[in-house]
């Protein structure tokens, strides 16, 4: 598991096709190793936040709040 910053943060409030989906949570992070990645999070962040970074079943980033 991987760690990082958040650097930007965004939120997807509607999407195209989607049914009943709620809000997307997505963020450029800044991870340990030094590469900046697109991650999906479970909740808002804010720049600067700390979040664990994992890989889902689907292969997407996703992030946590430590």
């Amino acid at each position: 598991m991987e760690r990082g910053n958040v650097a930007e943060s965004t939120v997807v409030r509607h999407r195209v096709g989607a049914q009943g989906g709620g809000d997307v949570h997505l963020a450029s992070v800044a991870t340990s190793a030094g590469p900046i990645v697109v991650a999906r999070l479970e909740a808002a962040t804010q720049p600067g936040d700390s979040v664990s970074l994992d890989v889902d079943d689907t292969g997407r980033i996703v992030g946590r709040a430590v």
